[in-house]
């Protein structure tokens, strides 16, 4: 490529990423704005978006609460992938029954407690897990050092 096109196509990242970010914060602004408008209810609800778009329309709220499972599915889904398929190796004749197991039971979980129960449970686990690996890391980083790698 030559210098020109190169020049040019880097200066559209960048002010495609500074617009991206402006757009982005700004609307982080305008969303908590619009909860400071109504902080008594909103403050009280567990989806506070969700209240938003109900309170100017119902059919946004509709669309909203889609967007909202497609965001779960999307976060989700990868992780119960990367999850079974490290517990279970995939080729194995384990793999099929434990993701059927794992997935009925995460279906009983999810129905049988409240949302914001098992949301703090969830982040109960995942703050020790993430913790516990924080132990690793840093043990890896001594070992490694010690060993003058």
């Amino acid at each position: 490529m030559d210098k020109a096109r190169i020049h040019c196509q880097t200066r559209e990242n960048v002010f495609g990423g500074v617009l991206g970010c402006v757009a982005f914060c700004g609307t982080i602004v305008l969303v908590m704005l619009a909860f400071l408008t109504d902080i008594g209810n909103v403050g009280t609800k567990l989806v506070p978006n969700l209240y938003l778009a109900q309170q100017l329309h119902p059919t946004l709220a509709s669309f909203f609460s889609i967007v909202i499972l497609l965001g779960i599915y999307t976060g989700c889904a990868p992780m119960y992938w990367n999850f079974c398929s490290r517990v279970v190796p995939e080729n194995s004749k384990y793999y099929k029954p434990f993701v059927i197991i794992l997935g009925v039971f995460g279906i009983i979980f999810g129905s049988i407690l409240p949302f914001d129960v098992a949301i703090n449970i969830i982040y109960q686990i995942y703050g020790y897990l993430g913790t516990f690996f924080l132990f690793f890391v840093i043990a890896k980083f001594f070992m490694k050092k010690k060993s003058g790698k």
